[in-house]
């Protein structure tokens, strides 16, 4: 029953916040605030801390304001959806001294999204009188990349997305996408409409032979949602910019070489000891793959702003390292993951 009314009255605020221009304050944590009502206590001091030897995440978080002492039922959930559904955790609050205290470690799971929530009410039954949803800060996992001491602090996965060592190559995408297919061509591309038209990701109307464009929607890079390095290993990770992969390539030493029969780059710190393998896995276009073992096209996050039917990627070969590369979106690509954790 406390979750019904909890999920209803959450979906009431949210309207009514969505109504309002006014942004309230930033506060000590980063957090999704849907309704902090003057005469209900406000969370503070909300702590996250990380251990990332044992893989766990401790959180810490105190209710204070008006009336606390008449809530005697508190609940801390750990959900994995803002809509309180299937929580992962949820344990006590302890109501003492006009405070309410929560705490609770958990094992980190990389790829679920957590909020906190902190419930109050004067017993389980009751009304809920306080929600508030603070995001759990993404933390990649430390096991899937390495520190290149690039400047930026950007760490590049270990292997590719879909692979589970370096030399593999991995899963081939369409730019956009976030699931592999039995072939890669305009009919099931997922940004085509019938007519070849793009309907997303789009900067200029300017139609090809080949590929037709679309209505401008002014969206040049990877949201989150259409990011497969994101949906693949969790919020942390992204698909590297063009400026990103020029900075692994001014930073590092590039060396072509073969690694399990497979050829690629080993790009290695300028800095320190640590390296990276590239390998050479060429693309796919309708059901054929091309130059694998001699070229490789990573993607990057952005498509070309000239031409949109296209997708930057960085093209490696054993005598050239080529950024802004582009390929059709619908030709299926390799991603590999960076991070800044």
């Amino acid at each position: 029953m406390r979750r019904l009314v909890q999920l209803f009255l959450l979906c009431i605020v949210s309207v009514s916040v969505s109504a309002c221009c006014k942004k309230e304050p930033e506060k000590t944590a980063p957090r999704d605030t849907w309704f902090v009502r003057p005469s209900h206590p406000e969370l503070t001091n909300s702590q996250w801390s990380f251990d990332r030897a044992n893989n766990t995440v401790s959180y810490r978080g105190e209710l204070r304001g008006e009336n606390v002492e008449s809530y005697s039922h508190a609940v801390l959930i750990l959900s994995k959806d803002i809509w309180q559904e299937d929580a992962v955790y949820e344990v006590p609050a302890n109501v003492s001294d006009g405070i309410v205290r929560a705490s609770l470690s958990f094992t980190y799971d990389h790829s679920l999204q957590y909020y906190a929530i902190v419930t109050c009410s004067k017993d389980e039954d009751s009304d809920l009188v306080y929600s508030d949803l603070y995001p759990v800060p993404a933390w990649a996992d430390p096991s899937k990349y390495v520190d290149l001491g690039l400047p930026s602090g950007l760490l590049w996965a270990k292997y590719n997305i879909g692979a589970s060592a370096p030399e593999e190559g991995g899963d081939y995408y369409s730019w956009g996408e976030t699931e592999i297919k039995d072939h890669y061509y305009t009919d099931n591309y997922r940004f085509y409409d019938g007519n070849k038209r793009l309907t997303k990701y789009c900067s200029v109307d300017e139609p090809i032979y080949w590929a037709q464009s679309g209505e401008p929607d002014g969206i040049l890079v990877l949201q989150k949602a259409d990011d497969v390095c994101t949906v693949k290993w969790g919020r942390a990770w992204r698909t590297p910019t063009c400026g990103q992969w020029e900075e692994l390539i001014d930073n590092c030493n590039w060396e072509w070489t073969e690694i399990g029969g497979q050829k690629g780059y080993r790009v290695s710190s300028k800095t320190n000891s640590n390296s990276i393998f590239l390998p050479a896995f060429g693309y796919i276009n309708n059901t054929t793959l091309y130059d694998k073992n001699a070229e490789g096209y990573y993607a990057s996050a952005s498509i070309w702003t000239s031409y949109p039917y296209y997708f930057d990627t960085t093209e490696i070969m054993a005598d050239r390292i080529w950024t802004h590369f582009g390929l059709y979106r619908y030709y299926g690509a390799t991603f590999r993951a960076v991070v800044r954790d």
